[in-house]
């Protein structure tokens, strides 16, 4: 991959960031602002990036620059709110936060730092508020995962599968027959499928399919079989 493509450097720094190796992740958002100066993904990384190593202000500058570009984004609200609390800005940071939680209600940490925020500046409804919505989000996101993990144990039984012979005949049944065809059938008695197509497309699937759903296929028998296409080249 060459590293004059457009995102190469925003997606190198994503994986950075997952590593926790924030500093590479933060340089190569500045090759990619280098080449595109209104990137709101590299300023958002580097932004983010930057909180993580405790550098709030540099955080704020990129993050802000980010949401002038890019406005509804909840991840970098959320980031901009945390850096503002960690400067002591509780006002800024409820803001920031507010704006997170409008866009993803379901952001359970948003509702944590608003509930503290709130607190902080002496409002207790509005923490209490945020507070009892952090607890049932949470519950109903450990609720859904208990369900998703559910559904994933579940086994389900499989149908028998008819015989290719049972298959092709209601596929003649389920299929429209049109009149020029109907007249070709009344002359040959014989359908034929033919598959075409470019090298790579395809075609050799597609060949398998009919054969699994009933059909002949008729092939010169020329390749064999190899890694690009181990059940073989159905072709003529």
């Amino acid at each position: 991959m060459s590293p004059e493509l457009k995102g190469v450097h925003l997606e190198l720094a994503r994986i950075w960031y997952s590593l926790r190796e924030y500093e590479q992740a933060i340089e190569c958002c500045q090759k990619e602002l280098d080449r595109y100066p209104d990137c709101p993904f590299s300023m958002q990384i580097a932004g983010a990036a930057s909180h993580k190593l405790r550098e709030y202000a540099q955080a704020i500058d990129l993050l802000l620059d980010s949401a002038a570009i890019r406005f509804r984004n909840p991840l970098t609200h959320y980031y901009l709110g945390a850096a503002f609390h960690a400067l002591g800005q509780p006002e800024n940071a409820i803001q920031a936060f507010e704006h997170v939680v409008k866009a993803s209600p379901n952001n359970t940490a948003a509702h944590r730092y608003l509930s503290r925020l709130y607190s902080d500046v002496g409002k207790p409804d509005e923490s209490r508020l945020h507070g009892q919505q952090s607890v049932l989000r949470r519950r109903e996101r450990k609720s859904s995962n208990q369900t998703r993990r559910e559904r994933a144990s579940q086994t389900w039984p499989i149908p028998d599968l008819p015989s290719p012979e049972e298959r092709a005949e209601q596929l003649r049944k389920n299929r429209p027959v049109r009149k020029s065809e109907s007249k070709a059938r009344e002359r040959s008695g014989k359908t034929f499928v033919l598959v075409s197509g470019l090298p790579r497309s395809g075609t050799s699937l597609m060949m398998q399919m009919l054969q699994a759903g009933g059909l002949h296929p008729m092939t010169d028998g020329v390749r064999t079989a190899d890694e690009d296409n181990p059940e073989g080249y159905l072709e003529w």
